[in-house]
């Protein structure tokens, strides 16, 4: 955005004529270029740094943007597949949870109840989308970030976690 602005200022003080007010605004147009990469490289980092520190902090799990929702049995549906974006472990004082963001094949598509698997060392678990079989909907990505709950607090987690065959933290 910043430098669109500086482009559009720059180009606004080309159109004078004069060989004088040339000089005058080639003197300009550098001050804006140079100012404009300053600006930049100073709030650059700043922005670096926040990213990183949303990152580390734990989100809530009601912060769901989809929550898993039964078909009705009424009703003939199709299954598809979700797309993985990111997989990473999530903890507050209610317990450990896995944070999964990535995109449903449309904005009617509704995740599925997630199908867990447990063994002795390891979960694995198989997240799906369904939607009504003759909905029309508009052929575009839904994005999605579900938080599903591990364990609680007492509890250990398992050490290899799977979600859709892809390793958590691995």
């Amino acid at each position: 955005m910043l430098l669109r602005i500086c482009g559009m200022m720059r180009k606004s003080l080309i159109s004078k004529t004069d060989p004088l007010s040339r000089v005058f605004h080639r003197t300009i147009r550098y001050s804006l270029s140079k100012a404009c990469c300053a600006a930049i490289s100073l709030l650059l980092p700043a922005c670096i740094s926040c990213t990183s520190v949303m990152k580390t902090q734990a989100a809530p799990p009601e912060s769901s943007t989809h929550t898993p929702v039964a078909p009705p049995t009424s009703e003939p549906i199709q299954s598809s597949p979700v797309y993985l974006d990111s997989i990473e472990l999530a903890s507050d004082t209610t317990g450990t949870y896995i944070r999964i963001s990535g995109h449903l094949p449309t904005p009617c598509h509704q995740l599925y109840p997630p199908q867990r698997d447990p063994s002795k060392d390891s979960l694995r678990v198989v997240l799906t989308s369904w939607q009504k079989r003759d909905v029309i909907c508009a052929q575009v990505l839904e994005p999605f970030v579900y938080y599903m709950k591990i364990a609680p607090p007492e509890e250990p987690i398992p050490e290899f976690i799977f979600v859709n065959g892809e390793r958590v933290g691995g």
